[in-house]
């Protein structure tokens, strides 16, 4: 149990995705993620906080290279660059990739709909 415990820790951790972050649109700004800090099951499709030169972003990979990555945000109107504008990154540039979802409006009292989505 404890060793369990000690990896859950030390391999995934949760943050909120920033205000103003509408790269992709599955995970809107203000959503509550968990992610994988190891991004050990990083593949093409993975929804990623990795670091560009706009800084850290939620991007989604689109192509994996030998020691590469190709981001492209999904959202139409992203407000930061991508891949397109500036070129594959580094593997080492990955923080994370995100394991679940759960949006803003999970857990609200409101009566909306919410959902949780596993990646």
């Amino acid at each position: 149990g404890v060793v369990a415990g000690l990896w859950f820790f030390l391999k995934f951790s949760t943050r909120w995705v920033p205000a103003g972050m509408n790269t992709v649109p599955e995970i809107p700004a203000g959503s509550w993620v968990i992610v994988d800090r190891w991004a050990s099951g990083l593949r093409v499709g993975s929804d990623v906080f990795i670091d560009t030169p706009h800084g850290e972003l939620l991007s989604r990979v689109t192509e994996l290279r030998e020691d590469e990555v190709v981001i492209t945000h999904p959202a139409e109107y992203a407000g930061y660059g991508d891949s397109e504008q500036f070129g594959p990154l580094p593997r080492a540039n990955v923080r994370s990739t995100v394991v679940v979802v759960m949006p803003r409006s999970f857990g609200n009292a409101t009566n909306e709909p919410c959902s949780v989505a596993i990646q």
